[in-house]
């Protein structure tokens, strides 16, 4: 079978949960025979604009269309998010040249629903939804203060009242309920023209249900891509730390504050206890330079670290809090055997979150916001910690407890292991079956 996956995300050239699932179904399809060609976009400065670039990864040819700026904050409120002429032909020519035998769409903020309209008559359409981005141009179902929002059903009403600050602040971008109008108008004619529509998770697909009551939709759980040996490595790397003394925590959100990175600084702050270390992946060696452009509340607490390398720096003399750039997936075994604890501070809505279940199948625990996917999988005092989302006295509260209960923390660690977390090879399973009964050719 011939299957295009389309997806704004894809591991090379992209990191982050959507790329690097993409790049993993990719392949898992490749090993079994099938011909994979995943359509993304890059955004490489060096390189013209409007250029293809492809690259082998993992059996299935990944073709790149350059476009040099990636998006401003503006540019998920701009009719380009959801509806990218510049993306159509490019893509429209790699359909041409690869006949595929069903197209699979991901995450394609940026890229466009209107891409649907060059997939050929006769060639079935398939659609997963790795968050809100169909109902909220916010994605996360945010409000554009990044507090969570409460909507139950359309409301385009409330929705022009979220984005109003936009008017003040950028006069000649305001969104009002006419754009709001065109863009749910428009994205709700290409839903009904897929052949599947699928979610990763059931919290986000019955909170779509809502949004999307006309619409089956389906659940296709993410997999996670583990076998025993590698697993086991991972556990037998973090089985000292309990037993040194020194709790180490981790977090892979870099500086993101959506993914809670403010709240986790603010956490540390206050837990006053002397053996633990919180160690931050996902940051540019130059991190300093991102000072100037950090929200006032950021700014203070960048103020308070002391840095030495531009990578390491620490709240106070006994830093506390390591930074690190982004690893990369051959060395994800290797990180998680070096932490005790991982962190997912979300403050926004997660749809799924590959990252906890990696960390449970190497056998960390997880302490997480009650931010949705997490609550899927992990089990309070059993297997991790759970708080609410953006509560820093309970984030540091329950990281006090990984340091003052030592049974506890291995009561967590025992708890943290396979159960209930499905493999790659069984979502592929899946969704090799829906191509087929979709009309896709054996």
């Amino acid at each position: 079978m011939r299957i295009l996956q389309v997806s704004c995300a894809c591991d090379p050239f992209h990191r982050g949960g959507v790329a690097q699932l993409v790049r993993r179904i990719g392949g898992r399809l490749a090993s079994r025979g099938h011909r994979v060609c995943v359509f993304t976009v890059m955004h490489d400065r060096r390189r013209p604009a409007g250029d293809v670039y492809y690259k082998d990864v993992d059996g299935c040819c990944v073709a790149a269309l350059n476009e040099p700026v990636d998006g401003d904050f503006l540019a998920r409120y701009r009719v380009e998010d959801y509806l990218n002429p510049k993306v159509h032909e490019p893509f429209r020519r790699l359909v041409e040249e690869f006949a595929p035998d069903a197209v699979h769409f991901h995450a394609i903020q940026g890229m466009g629903a209107g891409l649907l309209n060059w997939v050929p008559a006769g060639v079935p359409a398939v659609l997963t939804m790795h968050d809100y981005w169909w109902v909220c141009p916010n994605i996360f179902l945010t409000r554009l203060d990044e507090s969570l929002c409460s909507l139950q059903r359309p409301d385009l009403s409330a929705c022009e009242q979220c984005l109003r600050p936009l008017a003040l602040s950028h006069p000649d971008h305001a969104v009002g309920f006419g754009e709001l109008d065109h863009r749910a108008r428009f994205l709700g004619r290409q839903l009904k023209r897929f052949d599947r529509i699928m979610t990763v998770s059931g919290q986000i697909r019955d909170r779509l249900a809502g949004f999307l009551p006309e619409l089956d939709i389906e659940v296709c759980e993410n997999g996670i891509e583990w076998d025993d040996r590698r697993s086991n490595t991972a556990r037998r790397g973090s089985s000292g730390r309990v037993e040194s003394g020194l709790v180490r925590f981790g977090f892979l959100g870099g500086m993101n504050r959506l993914k809670g990175f403010e709240c986790l600084m603010r956490a540390v702050q206050r837990v006053g206890k002397p053996d633990f270390q919180v160690v931050v992946y996902g940051c540019a060696t130059a991190w300093r330079s991102r000072i100037g452009q950090a929200v006032p509340g950021l700014r203070r607490v960048y103020r308070s670290m002391r840095g030495r390398n531009g990578q390491d720096a620490g709240l106070g003399p006994d830093s506390h809090v390591s930074f690190r750039p982004h690893f990369r997936a051959g060395d994800r075994d290797h990180v998680f055997g070096s932490l005790d604890v991982l962190l997912v501070p979300s403050m926004v809505r997660e749809s799924f979150s590959l990252v906890c279940r990696e960390a449970l199948v190497a056998g960390v625990p997880v302490i997480a916001s009650r931010c949705g996917g997490p609550e899927e999988i992990i089990r309070h005092e059993e297997n991790g910690l759970l708080f609410e989302p953006g509560d820093a006295d309970g984030l540091a509260a329950c990281m006090t407890r990984c340091l003052d209960e030592p049974d506890l923390l291995r009561t967590l660690r025992s708890g943290a292991n396979f159960e209930g977390i499905r493999t790659l090879a069984e979502q592929v399973d899946q969704l090799t079956e829906v191509y087929r009964a979709v009309g896709g050719r054996a």
